[in-house]
């Protein structure tokens, strides 16, 4: 499955790739909070998601968008 901006998206075919990153206690401390409430069911979901709407409607996907067309 595709969004808006040709990024091909989660869905049960795709292979999920591990990745390593730090992150600052605060923002660390939020994810947990959110995840805890139930607002995501882990830290990967929140990350996931959090990622697919910045490349889907981040200001830069216009700009990646019309350098490929």
């Amino acid at each position: 499955m595709k969004n808006l901006s040709g990024i091909v998206t989660e869905n049960s075919e795709d292979k999920l790739n591990p990745i390593t990153f730090k992150l600052p206690q605060g923002m660390l401390d939020i994810i947990e909070k959110l995840v805890k409430n139930g607002v995501y069911t882990n830290r990967a979901e929140l990350i996931r998601e959090a990622i697919q709407d910045l490349i889907t409607w981040g200001p830069e996907v216009k700009h990646l968008q019309e350098e490929n067309n």
